[in-house]
């Protein structure tokens, strides 16, 4: 009896075992599908594809603590917005360093930036002074950053405090 139960005993240890390392790769393969489908989806966007970008990416959420499907979310925005391929990774993490201090996700963070830069026929590569006009009207107004991109139209975001208070630091800035 004693020996039977010991080897059932080892039995079901090995299944257990065999059941977490499958599970383990599995997981492992879903991570993996998951952000390849999603650098597919900005791979589309681009006129040839860049093997740069999928590891830059990997990065780019190991050092600011990214999830992938937020990451490839605002990396599709970005491109999709015209920033180019290789200015790509630069601009995410300006991105992530406004949605981290602005208590926002990178997503909001990023089309934020976007729409700012837009509105007023700013450059893309000024991203890192339009992340921290964002953060500075947000410290100013006691409010988040998310609250300041939330305004959909041009006119709107022009007339809007905050943005003007970001777009004065802009100007500021620029002026040295």
């Amino acid at each position: 009896k004693t020996l039977f139960r010991s080897a059932a005993m080892g039995i079901m240890a090995a299944i257990a075992a065999v059941r977490m390392y499958t599970r383990a790769i599995k997981e492992t393969i879903d991570i993996y599908a998951e952000f390849e489908s999603g650098q597919t989806h900005v791979q589309t966007l681009l006129d040839r594809n860049n093997k740069d970008l999928a590891p830059q990416t990997i990065a780019l959420m190991k050092e600011y603590g990214l999830q992938i499907q937020e990451t490839n979310a605002a990396l599709f925005d970005a491109v999709s917005a015209g920033v180019a391929a290789g200015n790509a990774i630069g601009f995410m993490g300006e991105a992530a360093q406004l949605a981290i201090a602005g208590n926002t996700d990178l997503k909001t963070a990023t089309n934020g930036i976007i729409k700012v830069i837009n509105a007023y026929d700013l450059q893309l590569g000024e991203a890192n002074k339009v992340a921290a006009a964002f953060f500075s009207a947000q410290k100013k107004g006691i409010t988040y950053v998310s609250e300041l991109r939330s305004e959909e139209h041009t006119s709107e975001l022009q007339s809007h405090s905050f943005i003007s208070y970001a777009v004065f630091c802009l100007k500021k800035k620029k002026q040295k």
